[in-house]
């Protein structure tokens, strides 16, 4: 378990997440932020997102990580799309390879942000292969 407050940058947790869908929570995995993680049990495929909105303090890039605990179960093509000042970038994390830092956050990209709360980081289950953990 890594607490929030002592990652660095700016951290938008699963539970601050606008969440449709994705409701089941588990703590089964030792890697994880805060209480735990959620994820979708590997149905209801399409109709489940999680929109993550941090509230920038400034303009500016901002790198972007996912954090997920990697297992054998979860899916090797999640739909994460990434919407910053310059548009919409969209791309595919497998969640069965480990991440690159702290086993926990996987890079996806630096990105062009405004100040305050315009981007947001959108993770869904849509045609997925296995469990999509946020």
């Amino acid at each position: 378990m890594l607490p929030q407050a002592q990652l660095p940058g700016i951290v938008v947790d699963d539970l601050d997440a606008i969440r449709v869908g994705f409701d089941r929570s588990s703590a089964a995995h030792a890697t994880y932020v805060e209480s735990g993680y959620h994820h979708d049990n590997n149905d209801n495929k399409g109709s489940q997102t999680a929109r993550f909105v941090p509230d920038l303090p400034r303009e500016g890039r901002y790198q972007v990580f996912i954090a997920y605990p990697v297992n054998a179960n979860r899916a090797t093509n999640v739909p994460v799309t990434i919407r910053h000042a310059d548009g919409e970038t969209k791309v595919m994390l497998n969640q069965r390879r480990k991440p690159e830092v702290q086993n926990l956050f996987q890079p996806v990209g630096t990105f062009r942000f405004v100040k305050g709360k315009a981007g947001q980081v959108e993770i869904g289950n849509a045609g997925t292969d296995g469990y999509v953990t946020i």
